[in-house]
Order: structure tokens, then sequence, then C-alpha cells
């Protein structure tokens, strides 16, 4: 198994470089068809310990990602999309990764490759199979618990068993937890060991404790979402405006809201590499501040990711090992891109200059003599693109003295 995606040059950039440099949106290759959405993303790695890298994982309701037909499901390898065999015959709300390897989506769909897998489907590379009798009703959300059991969580009543709205399956077969919930479950998250869900029950919040499910504080709307800050507390994003605004936090004691909070649901979260919370959803206005659809909190005050993006929302947030931040909804433009469901938030650092201008694996005089005879029009062992290495607009004799300064070890010009 490989450990990072080359999703494209910038990639290479370190963390303390691409801090110096402006954050901004940049268009994806998107997912189209009617009224299309992404509702998840994740990474997976399609052989294991294998020599391929991983891939990301986009699902949701689409007919086609970028060029390729695809139905609700695709992955992308850094250079072009693929189809997960025939995907699915409805959309998918949620992706997860077994302990084996498999890839798991699950959604409204009743099959997946042609196969009847009633709204929950693991994919081994290269067929689709279901997980036990499946659900007699939608999916929302996933999730993985530490015993390393998969637990989904719904609409549904029936899991093969009795089953209301939240089961786990531990391999072979799915099982209740407890009795379950009286409303539909929309989020699960795992905090500090333990199993957190969130929808239109009462309450809105419980936690797991191994026999039973135990409420957290009391909401007044539903819970949509859910997820984990930098410091490990809980956060919720949903309809309410008790506890808190729309998004709280839980610190294992109290639940505290995130200033005005924001003026419609949150959808998803995740943390970017400096530890802030990163929220999308549908919402328009942040503290009355035009944030559209997506927002970051840095611990005592919010911000937006530019202009965000419109129209719409978002519904799924990845994190990249590059640092780079994925964004998928059911958006068309992203910072006044245009953008089809999928967009990268990302600092947009310069190309980094590299001195060996000949490429023979060595900085040294000869870099010079070859920067010296491509200013001279001689390209033979000159491996740059551009004779301009100080990107001032010419080929001159500063180019030859710019290449000579970073032989010396100075910065790029």
């Amino acid at each position: 198994m490989r450990m990072s995606m080359a999703w494209c040059a910038a990639a290479a950039a370190s963390a303390s470089a691409m801090a110096q440099c402006p954050e901004t949106w940049h268009a994806a290759s998107g997912v189209t068809g009617v009224n299309p959405v992404v509702f998840a993303i994740t990474m997976w790695d399609p052989d294991g310990a294998g020599p391929r890298s991983p891939v990301m994982v986009a699902a949701g309701e689409f007919s086609q990602a970028g060029e390729t037909p695809a139905n609700n499901i695709a992955a992308w390898d850094g250079s072009a999309w693929s189809a997960l065999g025939a995907g699915t015959d409805g959309r998918v709300n949620a992706l997860a990764v077994l302990p084996t390897g498999e890839l798991v989506a699950a959604g409204s769909f009743t099959t997946a490759g042609g196969v009847p897998v009633n709204r929950i489907a693991r994919w081994d590379g290269s067929a689709w199979s279901g997980l036990g009798a499946g659900m007699d009703n939608e999916i929302n959300a996933l999730t993985l618990i530490p015993s390393g059991e998969l637990v989904a969580g719904g609409f549904f009543t029936n899991a093969g068993v009795p089953a209301n709205r939240v089961a786990r399956w531990n391999g072979s077969a799915w099982s209740a937890m407890g009795a379950g919930f009286g409303g539909v479950v929309y989020a699960l998250q795992v905090r500090n060991g333990e199993l957190i869900a969130g929808g239109a029950f009462t309450n809105r919040v419980s936690r797991w404790t191994g026999t039973a499910w135990s409420p957290i504080g009391a909401f007044n709307n539903w819970v949509t979402s859910l997820g984990l800050m930098a410091n490990g507390d809980l956060v919720a994003g949903g309809l309410f405006t008790a506890p808190a605004v729309r998004v709280a936090k839980w610190n294992g004691s109290t639940w505290s809201g995130f200033g005005a909070g924001v003026n419609n649901a949150p959808w998803a979260f995740t943390v970017v590499e400096n530890g802030d919370l990163i929220v999308g959803g549908n919402f328009t206005a942040v503290e009355g501040q035009p944030y559209r659809c997506i927002a970051r909190w840095n611990g005592s005050a919010w911000s937006g990711l530019g202009t965000g993006v419109e129209p719409g929302g978002v519904q799924a947030l990845l994190v990249l090992d590059n640092g780079h931040l994925m964004v998928g909804g059911n958006f068309t433009i992203a910072g006044g891109l245009a953008s089809s469901c999928l967009a990268r938030w990302a600092a947009d650092c310069p190309p980094a200059c590299d001195p060996d201008v000949n490429c023979d694996g060595a900085v040294n005089g000869f870099d010079v003599e070859a920067a010296e005879q491509a200013v001279n029009g001689d390209f033979t062992n000159f491996c740059q693109t551009d004779a301009d290495y100080n990107k001032d607009g010419a080929v001159n004799g500063f180019d030859v003295e710019a290449v000579e300064q970073g032989v010396n070890g100075a910065p790029c010009p």
C-alpha cells in the first residue's frame, strides 16, 4: 500500500510551505446527471498491501463522473475517474471501509452491480455483494466501532432481524442495538470509544452504553450531522435552536454553542491540518456574514472559505493526505469557478524552483553552465520547461545568476 495519493503536482508542497500561500478554490473533475449530488467522499486502498495507491471514492446521485459513465459511485486515482462495476440503482448516502479492506456503500438503492443487496453493499475491487439481508428502508449513516463492527443508521426497522433505525454487522450477520430509536437516525460518530447517534428521535442525540441508548442533553429539533473537533469534543449540527443555534459542541459534560451559529442545517464536519473545524451545509449566513454553505471555526471566531459554493449546499468533506480539502454537494460554482458537485480548497502555491536544471541529480556548477547555454538557445543539457528561471518575463543573464544563487543555497527567486 502506498500512503499518498497523487492528486496533482501541488501535493508535494509541505504543510509549512502551504501555510505561507493563500488558500483558494480549485475546480475538480465533477459528476453530472439529473439533479446530481455528492453525499459522501472517502479514501479507499483497492489492493491493501499491494503496490496501488489509494483512490478517492465519491458517491451520491449521478450518472457520470468526469467523462466516465458511473452509476452513483466512482473512484478518482489522481488523474481519471473509473466506475465501480455497474454501480447502484439508487443514491448512495454513506461510505465506509471494513477492516478487511472492502468498501461499503449504503443508501436508498436495492441493487449494486445488478445484484439484489437492499440498501447496503460491499465492493471488493471487482464485484459487489450484499451484507446479509440488507435493510427494509434507507440508510443514512455508517461508522466502524472499536470492535471492528460496522454500524448503520437510517429509516429502516428491519435488517433481517427487527432493528429500529440502527443495527450492527459483525462480519456475518446483522443484530439490533437495544430498542433502537422511534425516529430516523441521520448521523453516527465514535467519540472516546463510544458510539453516538444523532437524528429525529427523542432528545436527538444519544450514546450507546453497550446495552442501551442513553440521551446526551436535549435538542429542540433534528440533529443532521455529527463530528469531532481537534480537541476531541463532539460537534452536532442540525435544525435545532437549543442548546445552541444549529451547531453545538459537547465536552463530555455540557453543550455549548459557536457564537451566534448558522442560519440553516450543517450536514458535514471535518478538521483541517491547523485544527480549525470546517462546517458544510445548506446555510447562507454565519453570524450575519455571507458565508455560503461552508465556513471555518478557529476556536474563537468564524470565517469564510472565499465566496463559498452555490447554489445548493455542501454534503461531504474530506481532508486529503496532502492537506487539501475536498468538498462535495449539489453546487455548481465554487469560489466563482464552475465546479459540478466537487471542488478542492487548497493553498495556491507556485511550483518550487529546482536549481538542478540539467536533471543529473546533483546541484553544482554544471547547472550554471546548462542555464547559460539555455539562455543562449542551446537546451541540450537543460531539462526545465522554461529558461526564465527567475520568472521575470525575460530570458537573460539574470536567469543564469538566479541559478547560480540557487546552487549556492539561496531560496527561489
